[in-house]
């Protein structure tokens, strides 16, 4: 074409090239999409020939397997409540035919007779064997003559004060100690020891024991104050406050009003010093030296080891403290042998105290090899005769002397004529101290006999 070609002409078979082209790339595409619908049927048709079943059958067979189970369930439910009913009529249907036992209890019978102290317990029985039990409360006093059966209280004087004491603070307490500076020493179910004061409260907690010496529960808080024992390392001092004193343990005995504190000054020196127990106050001190018990509270005697020297030496407390008093017993001004009473007695034992009568002596004498017991004054007037009846047990304290009735076995408390004024109606009995005496181990009366202390259960 030459020179004639013209750009219109380029531009318009440029156009229908493009036309073209496109024409052909949409028939491709749809001819594609075709064969794609085509294969797809084909695969359908395939899997229904393995399976055997069109699509729509088979949602429809899934649809009726999930009714047939809700179905299913449903009556099994309705079967279940069918059969609760059953029973539950059966139950009623035997029920109706068996009436329920009412319970047809008889006279009630008392097992634990109640006092003024305790309480007590009574039962009744229906015929099927069923029991029933009751507490029966505590009742009056029963007085004979002015006196308690029960708890011996006078009744002109009854002012009695029962507190809880058996089981006190988690505490079983098995015996009460003598009461001295308004305290007393007990011991536990456990073997450990404490202290309470006279309205029953704990002052020293029971996590102790028994100090290992003359100064044990019974002397108590005689000197106003009272050890210890811990069990392991030593004896340790308590005042009335219920305070630990000297905490190294290394307290000695209280005798006559006194206690040794050793320490050790190194590896080989000690020194031991004397205290006072009323006050604490020192009234001795040796260098070189360890303490040994006291060898007479009465004289107030005590002995020392000499580490030094290797031996024992012995000094007087009064030297060192001239308030001391001996704790000694009064002597018989009249001669027993030439007493018209005595004389023919064996031999005899005396205890000598001060009343308001003057000093007053209960005798423990043998005559013709019987045990007989006797009391005078100290001029040699007898107030009561020999006899064997009334045991005699220690001294007067607090104008009345513990007793045991020889024929029953049972413990009281005589004047100096050897007049029961309380009862002997106690198993058990310890000598008057502040105005107290502790009866049948964990009862404490005053000297009207009237319990002041003592256990609720």
């Amino acid at each position: 074409f030459g020179d004639n070609w013209s750009p219109a002409f380029f531009g318009a078979l440029t156009s229908v090239g493009a036309s073209f082209v496109f024409t052909e790339k949409n028939k491709f595409k749809e001819k594609k999409k075709m064969d794609e619908m085509k294969n797809q049927n084909l695969e359908k048709q395939e899997l229904e020939t393995k399976t055997g079943l069109p699509e729509k059958a088979k949602t429809a067979i899934i649809i009726g397997a999930i009714v047939a189970v809700v179905v299913a369930v449903a009556v099994i439910a309705i079967i279940l409540l069918s059969g609760d009913n059953n029973s539950s009529d059966t139950k009623k249907s035997d029920s109706s035919a068996t009436p329920t036992h009412t319970h047809s209890f008889g006279s009630w019978v008392t097992t634990t007779q109640a006092t003024c102290i305790t309480e007590g317990n009574k039962e009744r029985y229906c015929e099927c064997g069923e029991k029933q039990n009751a507490v029966i409360s505590i009742i009056d006093h029963s007085y004979i003559d002015g006196i308690c059966s029960f708890c011996s209280g006078n009744e002109n004087n009854d002012n009695t004060q029962i507190e809880k004491l058996g089981v006190f603070d988690k505490y079983e307490v098995t015996k009460i100690y003598p009461f001295y500076n308004g305290l007393a020493m007990f011991l536990t179910k456990k073997g450990l020891c404490g202290c309470i004061d006279i309205h029953g409260n704990v002052v020293i907690k029971p996590i102790y024991y028994e100090s290992r010496g003359y100064d044990s529960g019974i002397q108590g808080f005689k000197y106003g104050c009272a050890r210890l024992y811990n069990g392991v390392s030593g004896h340790y001092l308590f005042d009335k406050e219920g305070n630990e004193l000297f905490p190294d343990g290394s307290v000695g005995e209280i005798s006559g009003g006194y206690f040794s504190l050793e320490t050790r000054l190194d590896s080989s020196e000690w020194m031991v010093t004397y205290y006072r127990a009323s006050d604490l106050q020192i009234v001795a001190s040796f260098e070189n030296c360890r303490a040994h018990k006291p060898v007479s509270a009465q004289t107030g005697q005590f002995a020392i080891y000499k580490i030094n020297e290797d031996k024992t030496a012995y000094f007087n407390i009064a030297d060192y403290d001239p308030s001391f008093t001996p704790e000694t017993q009064p002597t018989i001004e009249f001669d027993m042998k030439q007493h018209e009473t005595y004389k023919d007695c064996a031999y005899y034992v005396y205890y000598g105290s001060q009343t308001q009568d003057g000093i007053i002596y209960t005798l423990t004498l043998n005559y013709s090899n019987q045990t007989l017991y006797s009391i005078a004054k100290q001029d040699g007037t007898v107030l009561l005769e020999p006899q064997a009846t009334i045991a005699l047990i220690g001294q007067f304290s607090n104008e009345l002397c513990l007793a045991k009735d020889k024929k029953t076995g049972k413990y009281g408390f005589v004047d100096i004529y050897g007049n029961w004024k309380i009862p002997p109606t106690y198993n058990s009995g310890m000598v008057f101290s502040d105005g107290y005496a502790v009866v049948n181990d964990i009862f404490v009366i005053n000297t009207t006999g009237n319990i002041v202390l003592g256990p609720t259960e």
